[in-house]
């Protein structure tokens, strides 16, 4: 309100003054040379006031989080950001438990946020969050008898979780004499990979592998292998990056795609090659085809690996059925009308914080709007910890969450949607972060991401024996550099980034040990100028097979 030029109204008392008390108007033309009521009173000013003031913005409701992930830190310590999710998780059911907040998602990520960000290290980092969860150190008690902890979800039903700790407490007895808590440490050597490894198939494996390395303490550390820093690792991993013309011929999209007006009708099923119409996508059919790819046996005939029927034999009926046909979308310009394309550049950016490198795996099922993105996995390239794990809500009607491939059985409430998963994956990485992986031109083109820095292993690995037409599998790699069999059962996300992260650290490290003997034999080289030839060895570094691993489990 504004005063008039003889003002009117100024020797007249102002209404709300004298009716509530105060008066909120600016510059109000009234007078106010009464005194204003005292507290006794402001309790009823207040009552009669609350049906016509509007409320503050700090009274509205906030929605809470649906799914939590940690803040980016910016300190320079270094805290591992699997625990700080787990961290997280703890505070978000502590103060869920105790009804100290309406949204214990939201308050959870803020008051983690500020332990770390309130901490030097890491040690300090985890007294402040033990103190506020009241989880104070207790003195070693060794339990009478052998019972898992709790994890959710569970790896593995309980009696297979209490053998495997089992044979873990009878290789600590066998190979630690002098440990006084042999059951404790078992008990809490598989929570650790419990809480690591969701999928059974992973659990598993890393359980047995756990066994192995408790029996032969000797081997963890191959005589004369060095050990490399994160920052020789990351400047090798970063030597590695695969350039763009390279990507392009392997499938990758580094550019915006053509938009086209309308998607094709005509369709082939991915699985029976039968033609249908894309309106005719959720309609019931009779689709029989081979689950497995075809491949070569011992007597260089072509069969299913699902069924070992005959490739191309009339008399090799399908093995699997299905009531939709599926399909992918034809091409970078439909996939870029269905869901565009962006840059990493664009839409994260760069900023302090963001991990250095990551294993990313993504997981892909079938909709009636083609070949959708269900989950994303990312695991940290140095840590092994798991940074990122999210499901993604689809955006066509499911025909078939192709769980056999995808690990993915259900759409869960908790799955969110496309375009808030990327932003959340943003959370931890950016446009500078170095994607590793396996065929990864798969996982960029469902997410829909234009990425510069690359390291793909099915690209690279085995050095110069690769092509846009030729790739080893993962599970080949993995087997043969690491003596680790994965793949085994139901998919999991997690245990394919790690295995990409392994066998890529593998060879960095062959690497960078072939340039420092190379580098020692040019110092000691005569100064003749004559050339220097040498045979490279065969890798002979041991690496335990999948039998012995086994037999020390059994």
């Amino acid at each position: 309100m504004f005063r008039l030029e003889n003002n009117a109204f100024a020797n007249v008392q102002c209404p709300d003054l004298a009716n509530f008390g105060d008066c909120r108007v600016i510059n109000c033309i009234f007078n106010h040379d009464v005194k204003r009521r005292r507290s006794s009173d402001e309790a009823v000013v207040a009552s009669k006031r609350v049906k016509t003031d509007t409320p503050s913005p700090d009274f509205k409701a906030v929605k809470d989080l649906t799914f939590i992930i940690t803040k980016a830190l910016t300190t320079g310590v270094s805290l591992p950001r699997g625990q700080r999710l787990e961290y997280a998780k703890q505070i978000a059911e502590h103060i869920r438990k105790k009804k100290l907040s309406e949204t214990p998602n939201r308050s959870a990520v803020d008051k983690e946020h500020i332990f770390a960000v309130e901490s030097k290290d890491l040690q300090e980092y985890q007294k402040k969050v033990e103190d506020y969860l009241g989880n104070e150190k207790e003195k070693k008690v060794e339990p009478k008898f052998i019972m898992p902890r709790e994890v959710n979800p569970s790896p593995d039903m309980l009696p297979q979780r209490k053998k495997f700790i089992e044979h873990i407490v009878a290789a600590i007895r066998r190979n630690q004499p002098e440990n006084k808590t042999p059951i404790l440490d078992g008990i809490d050597e598989e929570f650790k990979i419990a809480c690591q490894c969701p999928g059974k198939a992973s659990y598993a494996h890393s359980i047995k592998r756990r066994i192995y390395e408790i029996n032969h303490p000797e081997k963890l550390k191959p005589k004369g292998q060095k050990k490399y820093s994160n920052k020789e690792l990351l400047g090798e991993l970063r030597r590695n990056i695969i350039d763009r013309e390279k990507l392009i011929k392997y499938g990758f999209i580094m550019d915006f795609p053509e938009k086209i007006a309308e998607f094709k009708q005509e369709r082939v099923c991915r699985r029976c090659k039968a033609e249908f119409k894309l309106e005719d996508a959720l309609k019931e059919v009779d689709c029989r085809y081979h689950a497995g790819k075809p491949l070569k046996n011992d007597q260089n005939e072509r069969i299913y690996l699902c069924c070992q029927g005959a490739l191309g034999a009339n008399d090799t009926e399908p093995c699997a059925q299905w009531n939709r046909h599926v399909f992918h979308w034809d091409g970078p310009e439909e996939l870029h009308k269905a869901q565009p394309f962006v840059r990493t550049q664009d839409i994260w950016g760069t900023k302090k914080g963001s991990l250095e490198a990551v294993g990313i795996d993504c997981e892909m099922g079938y909709t009636d709007y083609g070949f959708e993105l269900l989950r994303i996995t990312a695991i940290d390239f140095f840590t092994g910890e798991e940074a990122f794990d999210i499901l993604v809500k689809p955006k066509g009607t499911v025909i078939d969450l192709n769980t056999r491939w995808s690990g993915v059985a259900e759409i869960k409430p908790e799955a969110v949607t496309f375009e808030d998963s990327i932003a959340l994956l943003g959370e931890i990485i950016d446009s500078n972060t170095i994607l590793v992986g396996h065929g990864l031109e798969n996982d960029m083109n469902a997410m829909r991401l234009i990425h510069d820095k690359i390291v793909d292993t099915a690209v690279l690995y085995p050095r110069n024996k690769t092509s846009p037409t030729f790739r080893f599998a993962l599970k080949q790699l993995a087997f043969r550099y690491l003596g680790r069999n994965i793949q085994i059962g139901q998919h999991d996300s997690g245990e394919d980034s790690i295995a990409a992260i392994d066998v890529t650290k593998y060879f960095l490290q062959k690497d960078m040990e072939r340039r420092a003997q190379e580098s020692q034999h040019i110092d000691q080289a005569p100064p003749s100028g004559g050339a220097v030839f040498r045979n490279r060895q065969k890798d002979t570094s041991e690496v335990p097979s999948k039998k012995s691993i086994e037999q020390e489990a059994n």
